[in-house]
């Protein structure tokens, strides 16, 4: 144990007690009989990365909120990748009232609080699936990282990280998996794969033209795990008939006609948008 960094990392934190608390949480793997709200939705307080951030309220889903909120629509089929603890599946969820969400998380125990979240929120239409997707379906090596499961991931940098489970998951293929459900579209689709996000659409394969709205984490570092990089995921979507769109800092959804307007720092979600419905990004998504 290291005191010094302990230390440091207390002082930062001005010896808060909300931080203590969670540390505990986290360090003993226990789960607390406590509810707390956030967004609009209930969350059990379980050990994880995303949890603990959302009670201390040091991470933010406003961006995520809004888009959901903008572009999922009460009867809209939603599929949310990397699903974690079900929050944005919630809200997906609370909005859709006469939709589908399929909510799809990796790694067994995130599912787990998933399932607990799923059900003291009160929502009927959300399919929970413990999976991976990738391009290639089979038996797959996952990497789940114990003080950061939010960063789990295919791929680990062992030199970065040291306190790791291997574990093995099933990947399927999205358009495998919207055959066996019959869906004829998707009318939202959210995507926080740790890097993954390219394989991810392609495993839609024809099946991308059928879908409305992506929401998808764009963060190039990332990428670079999987050896591609910005400018091929840019490609593949515009290839796809599908436009670009970043959220800017007073919630404007604005044009990415070149990726280079995007600095290769930018840790964020971007939008990408089916041409056949760009017309109603800046009127009324749900009056198409």
């Amino acid at each position: 144990m290291n005191i010094k960094r302990i230390l440091k990392r207390l002082i930062e934190e001005k010896f808060s007690l909300a931080f203590i608390f969670t540390r505990l949480i986290m360090k003993l793997g226990v789960s607390p009989p406590f509810v707390f709200k956030t967004n609009g939705i209930k969350l059990k307080l379980h050990p994880s990365a995303i949890t603990m951030e959302l009670f201390r309220k040091k991470y933010s889903i406003d961006y995520d909120k809004f888009i959901i909120d903008r572009f999922v629509c009460e009867n809209s089929i939603c599929i949310d990748v990397g699903a974690n603890i079900g929050h944005l599946s919630i809200l997906m969820a609370k909005k859709a009232k006469n939709g589908i969400v399929i909510a799809i998380e990796p790694q067994f125990r995130i599912f787990k609080f998933m399932i607990e979240n799923i059900c003291i929120n009160n929502v009927n239409n959300i399919f929970p699936l413990n999976a991976a997707i990738d391009e290639i379906k089979g038996v797959k090596k996952f990497y789940s990282l114990a003080n950061a499961d939010d960063q789990s991931s295919f791929v680990i940098n062992m030199h970065k990280h040291s306190n790791f489970k291997e574990e093995k998951v099933f990947a399927i293929r999205l358009d495998d998996l919207l055959q066996a459900f019959s869906f004829s579209k998707v009318d939202f689709l959210k995507i926080d794969v740790e890097g993954a996000e390219l394989f991810v659409l392609k495993s839609l394969g024809e099946f991308i033209k059928n879908v409305k709205y992506i929401w998808f984490e764009f963060i190039e570092e990332n990428y670079k795990k999987f050896n591609y990089t910005k400018k091929e995921i840019f490609e593949f979507l515009t290839l796809n008939e599908f436009s670009l769109f970043f959220l800017n800092d007073k919630k404007k959804i604005q044009p990415i006609v070149d990726i280079t307007e995007i600095k290769d720092d930018f840790m964020g979600n971007l939008l990408a948008v089916n041409n056949k419905y760009k017309n109603y990004i800046y009127s009324n998504p749900c009056a198409e």
